[in-house]
């Protein structure tokens, strides 16, 4: 089951991060990797490393994963979703995915507005 995020994000917004909780215990993950995907409307997927740094709550398996410049560069529903591989056991496994609508901002630079 996906999740639906009720808040909307913008088009071109970025410098903030999603906190997603894989429901994995990361305490022993010394020797791992985590990965964040995102998906936007037209298919195409941003993938990006997640440094074990990023870990918030090693015991729920919460993760921080950045939105960068130009991960929102359309309108639509965009997908995350984190995955987290053992190096030692070589075992993956996904977080629940969630979703979110992504629209254009009545102004375009928003910063104009403050001069």
């Amino acid at each position: 089951m996906i999740r639906q995020l009720e808040e909307e994000y913008y088009v071109d917004e970025s410098g903030f991060a999603f906190i997603v909780k894989t429901g994995l215990d990361l305490s022993n993950l010394v020797d791992g990797e985590i990965m964040g995907v995102l998906k936007r409307p037209n298919g195409s997927v941003v993938s990006r490393s997640i440094p074990v740094a990023k870990i918030t709550d090693q015991a729920t398996g919460s993760v921080s994963f950045d939105i960068e410049a130009n991960d929102f560069s359309m309108e639509g529903l965009y997908y995350i979703q984190v995955f987290v591989r053992d190096a030692d056991t070589g075992l993956s496994r996904p977080s629940h995915a969630f979703s979110f609508n992504v629209s254009q901002s009545l102004v375009k630079d928003a910063d104009s507005l403050f001069v």
